[in-house]
């Protein structure tokens, strides 16, 4: 397992392309330009790393804060007991996560993508994924709130990949000042759906 740090050039504030066995770090394995990264590759030249993350992120102005950080298995985003992807504030808060398996967001029983407001520690972003799909049962797949009310402003439910809800919208829309519905659509098992037993979808 090799292990690279990259720290930019602050005299020409340029990228240095360093490398190791004449293979050279590129332009990706930055977050940010200005931002020091280390990464960890296997000897097969993926990102690996077995125990702790394989990519790990600085703050440009102070090397001692972390924030991002990326557990990679052979080239995937992996991780069994935790998020593979967190990202964090200045002050250490974690506004970030994201759960991976074999490359794919994938969680069980909870959220795989979750996201707060560093400022009111709302979340304002939640997203269910099984296997790399958009996949709840018994409430929305993805859903977003308002920062500074917590209002839920947009809703979609899904089963496997696809739109899909029996008993009200699939998707939902609400204005962001009131929490007024402003849009609906109707799905079942990724089709839309405007029938009888189903309210029409109100205009804009």
């Amino acid at each position: 397992m090799k292990k690279y740090t990259v720290i930019i050039d602050e005299e020409t504030n340029e990228i240095p392309r360093y490398s190791h066995e004449d293979r050279p770090l590129d332009h990706e394995d930055w977050y940010g330009e200005g931002f020091p990264r280390e990464t960890w590759y296997n000897e097969d030249g993926k990102i690996d790393r077995e125990y702790g993350p394989a990519r790990t992120v600085y703050h440009e102005d102070d090397p001692n804060i972390i924030i991002k950080q990326e557990w990679i298995r052979d080239g995937l985003r992996y991780r069994e007991d935790g998020p593979a992807v967190v990202l964090a504030f200045t002050d250490g808060k974690v506004i970030k996560e994201k759960y991976y398996q074999d490359g794919v967001l994938h969680r069980d029983d909870a959220p795989a993508v979750e996201e707060r407001c560093p400022a009111t520690g709302i979340v304002v972003h939640e997203a269910w994924y099984q296997h790399g799909k958009l996949h709840r049962v018994g409430g929305p797949a993805d859903s977003r709130r308002e920062s500074d009310t917590g209002v839920l402003s947009y809703e979609l439910w899904a089963i496997e990949g696809q739109n899909h809800r029996l008993d009200g919208p699939a998707y939902t829309e609400r204005r962001e000042s009131t929490g007024e519905i402003a849009a609906m659509e109707y799905y079942r098992y990724g089709v839309e759906v405007k029938n009888d037993h189903t309210p029409p979808v109100p205009a804009l």
